[in-house]
């Protein structure tokens, strides 16, 4: 008489083979959420963010993939994708799977900047050139001089553009902009895997992300001085634009500021993947 054994009745029914582990040709997909305490002032910049990935085993110890990083939190958004390898070391067909990795990448940031206004030197030394070669009389001229540089402070303040004579002016600054800024990431990372069957698993994992944060960014609308008439009574100036000039800027770290530790932050992920 043929007996079978509780597990084999199980397996069989679930159509789940009993070893709990990877095999080599096995392609994964996987969600991971984190909670991310940086360096610098973690009590009020702890944030969260979601990292999908795809992949496979090269061999039962060895996973290659494509991982995904989204990042969302008020006037900042942040995208990067990153290559993942990791080593498996746990015994074959245990349910219990250490891992070692790393993932370098790319990861593009939006961050909303205040507008700066700004007048151009060039024209502003042209239309200042061209009071001093004149003919009026000296306090004629130093008056067009100075109502010029006047109109320039104003419209560099945020006051609105206008050929008026501006003593006085209400700011109205322009809203901010989205600047996106691409840099480099790199991440180590050290965690466990758990099998709770041969397909899913449950896994956590500490990183040491790096992120090349030397850059940031700048909005800018460009006035130039486009048209000055004067005469013995009277100075009128007018602008074109604005164009837009936006961009990043390196950041200068203060003396004897680690690179290193300014840039970095840890990673504490919780996730699961499915094996097929």
């Amino acid at each position: 008489m043929r007996v079978l054994s509780v597990s084999a009745i199980a397996a069989s029914l679930f159509c789940v083979p009993l070893i709990a582990q990877q095999e080599r040709g096995d392609k994964e997909l996987a969600f991971q959420g984190t909670i991310t305490v940086p360096f610098q002032d973690p009590s009020n910049s702890t944030t969260g963010t979601l990292l999908p990935r795809f992949g496979f085993f090269l061999t039962r110890r060895n996973f290659v993939g494509v991982e995904n990083e989204d990042f969302l939190a008020k006037g900042y958004q942040a995208a990067g994708i990153s290559l993942l390898y990791r080593f498996y070391m746990g015994s074959k067909g245990s349910r219990f799977q250490p891992f070692v990795g790393v993932a370098p990448g790319l990861l593009s940031q939006r961050q909303q900047t205040p507008v700066e206004i700004i007048v151009t030197q060039d024209s502003l030394n042209a239309a200042a050139n061209q009071i001093n070669a004149s003919s009026f009389p000296t306090a004629t001229k130093q008056f067009d001089l100075n109502f010029l540089n006047q109109v320039v402070q104003n419209v560099q303040f945020g006051c609105p553009v206008s050929t008026a004579s501006q003593t006085t002016c209400t700011p109205v600054l322009p809203a901010g902009r989205y600047v996106t800024i691409s840099s480099f990431q790199g991440s180590g990372e050290i965690g466990l895997k758990f099998y709770m069957n041969r397909k899913f698993a449950f896994e956590a994992s500490y990183r040491l992300q790096y992120v090349d944060l030397t850059k940031t960014a700048f909005a800018q609308n460009v006035y130039t001085v486009a048209n000055s008439t004067l005469t013995s009574t009277s100075y009128a100036v007018s602008f074109t634009g604005p164009t837009q000039n936006d961009g990043t800027q390196v950041i200068k770290l203060p003396a004897g500021t680690s690179k290193f530790k300014q840039n970095s932050q840890n990673l504490f992920l919780f996730g699961f993947s499915y094996v097929f």
